[in-house]
């Protein structure tokens, strides 16, 4: 019996601006383990009608990934934050909940914390709430945290699998040999250069300035800008940089591009990954 191989959606919650580096990692976690991250880097700054549409996404998720340092985050009107609805909603979901705290959080810099007593008081409620009687993981930097993830996740494949994302020719009969998968390539120079931008990203170490760019993906160099612009203006791309002038992009800057989730479900839906 063949076995079938499944790709699980993984859902990232945390507070934003303190910890988009941190959050980079954990989706870099994710696709090593060969799953599909999902998380709300579009909606950074959230309320309620788009915490609706995030209930959604954690609907279809099949893990949810809880990562707490030093911000208790923005809050609804009952002053509960929306990172602490995100673990409430994914709970009474019964989805299996992966929570890993910073360790140090009393030695953070301000600027890592909400510099508020009452939020600090309501942060510390909420750390015991997801550890208590759980298992949790501390971490002390982005690299030891990706490292942690990875290993939780493949542990957690075993112990609580989920249904997950199965591709149709794997449900053919056993009694039926499967027809050689079919490579599928982009259709178009905007595909190429996402999936070339999606497999850089997902190196460990990655040199986007280097490997992204018009002669190794043998792209016509005076339509490369636009390109990205396109990519970035439809959220499958993030933090390009364009230099302008005479209304024409005169320059772009690629060293910091990150893949977005709406970017890697955009070649999922293609079969391109």
């Amino acid at each position: 019996m063949k076995s079938i191989e499944k790709r699980y959606q993984i859902f990232i919650s945390s507070t934003f601006n303190d910890l988009e580096d941190e959050r980079e990692s954990v989706m870099k976690a994710i696709l090593n383990v060969n799953c599909f991250p999902a998380g709300m880097e579009l909606f950074p700054a959230c309320d309620s009608e788009q915490f609706e549409y995030i209930q959604t996404i954690i609907d279809k998720s099949d893990y949810y990934v809880l990562i707490i340092a030093g911000r208790y985050g923005s809050e609804d009107d009952n002053g509960i934050s929306y990172t602490e609805k995100e673990y409430d909603y994914a709970l009474s979901k019964n989805i299996p909940i992966l929570t890993f705290v910073y360790k140090d959080i009393i030695n953070l810099p301000l600027s890592k914390t909400d510099n508020n007593s009452a939020k600090f008081k309501k942060l510390q409620d909420f750390i015991q709430k997801a550890t208590h009687g759980r298992m949790a993981s501390f971490w002390n930097n982005k690299y030891e945290l990706q490292e942690q993830v990875e290993k939780s996740l493949r542990n957690s494949f075993i112990t609580h699998p989920r249904t997950g994302w199965i591709k149709g020719d794997s449900l053919l009969s056993n009694n039926e040999p499967l027809l050689p998968k079919k490579k599928v390539t982009p259709e178009n120079n905007k595909d190429k250069l996402l999936l070339a931008i999606y497999n850089e990203y997902s190196k460990d170490i990655s040199d986007m300035e280097k490997n992204i760019n018009p002669k190794i993906l043998n792209i016509d160099s005076t339509a490369f800008p636009s390109l990205l612009e396109k990519l970035q203006n439809e959220s499958l791309i993030i933090d390009v940089s364009f230099a302008r002038g005479n209304g024409r992009i005169l320059a772009t800057f690629t060293h910091d591009i990150k893949i977005t989730p709406t970017g890697i479900n955009y070649l999922k839906n293609k079969s391109y990954i």
